[in-house]
């Protein structure tokens, strides 16, 4: 019975355990169950695919970043057309409404005037009594010192 228990122990260890303790073939190597190469050719390859694929990378980066700055600058150049219009259009609004402000002004000048030699006495004299009251109450003493200063 010795001999029986002996005679597997020996087929064992002489054909099964050198299989499966052999050695990989040369260049080739088990990552996560992946049986890969590890020549040089093979390294040099997978580091050009690596550099290829970075350098891939970093031009679509680029780009990206290329058309960002495009659009901002695109987005200033119409923020300042359209403030550019806005100040403009709050000129001519301006200057509309100083020229209003002029001609109300001319026809209240060429009013007082008309009205300079009009009227009785009584009624002139009425008018610049109340012109004098007005000018008292801004502050001033007479219509002639306001075209002095």
């Amino acid at each position: 019975m010795k001999t029986t228990r002996i005679i597997p122990l020996s087929v064992l260890a002489l054909l099964v355990l050198p299989l499966g303790l052999a050695a990989k073939p040369f260049g080739q190597a088990e990552k996560n169950g992946k049986v890969t190469e590890t020549s040089p050719d093979a390294v040099r390859k997978t580091q050009q695919e690596a550099a290829q694929k970075r350098a891939k990378e970093a031009k679509a980066e680029a780009e990206k970043a290329k058309e960002e700055a495009e659009a901002k600058a695109e987005k200033a150049k119409r923020d300042a057309e359209a403030k550019a219009a806005k100040d403009k259009a709050e000129a001519e609004s301006k200057a509309e409404d100083a020229k209003k402000k002029a001609e109300l002004e001319g026809k209240k000048a060429n009013k007082e005037r008309k009205e300079l030699g009009k009227g009785s006495e009584k009624g002139q004299a009425k008018r610049a009594e109340n012109s004098r009251k007005w000018w008292k109450f801004w502050g001033k003493d007479s219509p002639a010192e306001e075209t002095a200063q």
